[in-house]
């Protein structure tokens, strides 16, 4: 995925959709704790499914898969919810770590 959008917009078009993910995730993140406290699993999956796609449409596996995983979790009631988030969580800043690699070797090769 990350090699199609370097051939359709370059490494400029990555950049962009790397920049948006990390001004629009936090707020996800925050939205979705927020949820979870308030015990609100409807909400925090909605805003879960919305940062799987973001995910996927970056070619972000592991992010939306940890997703994924959150998502049914919250569909099912299950109690490990928390303990999901937070791979969630590790998984966007893999991911960040992941894209400025890709972005950053990219810009000078």
């Amino acid at each position: 995925m990350i090699e199609d959008l370097l051939s359709q917009g370059g490494v400029e078009l990555l950049s962009q959709l790397s920049q948006a993910l990390r001004l629009d995730t936090p707020v996800q993140l925050a939205a979705i704790a927020s949820a979870m406290q308030a015990e609100d699993a409807a909400t925090a999956a909605l805003v879960v499914h919305r940062l799987k796609g973001s995910a996927w449409s970056l070619g972000l596996r592991d992010l939306a898969g940890a997703c994924l995983a959150l998502e049914h979790a919250l569909a099912s009631g299950l109690a490990d919810v928390e303990r999901l988030r937070l791979v969630m969580e590790g998984e966007y800043q893999r991911a960040c770590t992941s894209l400025d690699r890709v972005i950053s070797g990219t810009s000078s090769g």
